[in-house]
């Protein structure tokens, strides 16, 4: 006779954040399982750069999986001027949050990173083999280096201690619950908030930079589906790359293109060439992803702004009612 499945206590820290926000819609609309139970925190239950605050946490809820989003976050903008304050915040909050899952038993951890952190000089496309093979772009180091610090903590808890512990590598993230932060947000969110505010004054959009940079987007709801198939199913220590293919990369023009068609936009559309492109492209492969799930159906690019746009608008989202009152939003996103 089969044994009932254990229950699992999954705790989501970071969880007001765009992907928190996206995994708990799932949840709530039926893709949660009987035996699990969803603890979704955010900065206000625990300060995570505190270690002692950390650990009291992980005593109150006693998970026995995390999903660790929680992160210091930010635009390219933001990086560049603050890469020290990205560094140290985040490693804090990474070591004291994994330190805590190992003192505390969890089974498994799954920890999100960015495609930032693959080496600037590199060859097309990146893959997960290719973390540690040189610096990343210097715009926004900080933050990079600490997220690779992860992946060595991951394959150090596993070999000192066994612990599962892994991470994903998603590409530009966006849909509901984003932040709206022109200067400290990330393309996709700004550029709907410079939309809208060039619709209400009647003006000009003016996008930041060339327009040439090259990006993979994927949508929020999309990547939750495939955050909770690897906290269910990935059994690897090394991190997976969760994005569209290579053939859906978009130029930054093409995004604010889409964006200016979900939005009716019919002004001009302009571009600043005396603000920095960052990094011109991180092209990466979804190549294990696919040997693992070779039907998953991404949200087609074209479709998702709409939809994001759409929700935004007609069911309050928490940050875009900020974004209808003021040309800057408040605080800073978490993942």
């Amino acid at each position: 006779m089969a044994q009932p499945a254990q229950p699992k206590r999954i705790l989501v820290t970071g969880g007001s954040g765009l992907v928190g926000k996206a995994i708990a819609k799932l949840v709530a609309e039926g893709e949660g399982r009987p035996d699990e139970e969803w603890i979704f925190v955010s900065s206000k239950d625990a300060d995570l750069t505190d270690a002692a605050a950390t650990a009291a946490l992980f005593e109150k809820h006693r998970p026995t999986h995390v999903i660790h989003l929680a992160a210091m976050v930010g635009g390219l903008f933001r990086n560049i001027k603050y890469n020290l304050d990205f560094w140290r915040k985040n490693m804090h909050i990474n070591d004291n949050v994994l330190h805590s899952a190992y003192k505390s038993g969890v089974q498994k951890v799954v920890s999100c990173l960015s495609t930032c952190i693959f080496p600037d000089k590199t060859t097309y496309p990146i893959d997960e083999t290719m973390i540690h093979n040189g610096p990343p772009h210097n715009s926004n180091f900080g933050y990079s280096y600490a997220k690779r610090m992860i992946d060595v903590q991951n394959r150090a808890y596993f070999e000192q201690h066994g612990c599962r512990f892994t991470a994903v590598i998603p590409t530009n993230v966006f849909g509901p619950h984003d932040n709206y932060n022109i200067e400290d947000g990330h393309v996709l969110p700004g550029l709907i908030h410079k939309v809208y505010l060039a619709k209400e004054n009647g003006t000009a959009l003016t996008v930041w930079g060339t327009g040439k940079p090259r990006r993979q987007f994927i949508y929020s709801l999309d990547l939750a589906r495939l955050f909770l198939w690897v906290l269910r199913e990935y059994d690897e220590v090394e991190p997976i790359i969760l994005s569209v293919g290579e053939e859906d990369e978009v130029s930054i023009r093409e995004a604010a293109e889409c964006v200016v068609r979900a939005m009716d936009f019919k002004g001009e559309l302009l571009f600043d060439t005396t603000k920095s492109d960052g990094q011109f492209k991180k092209t990466a492969s979804n190549s294990k992803l696919k040997r693992y799930l070779p039907d998953f159906q991404f949200t087609p690019f074209e479709r998702a702004p709409t939809w994001t746009v759409e929700l935004a608008a007609t069911r309050g989202c928490d940050r875009f009612p900020q974004l209808l009152m003021s040309p800057k939003t408040v605080g800073q996103s978490r993942v």
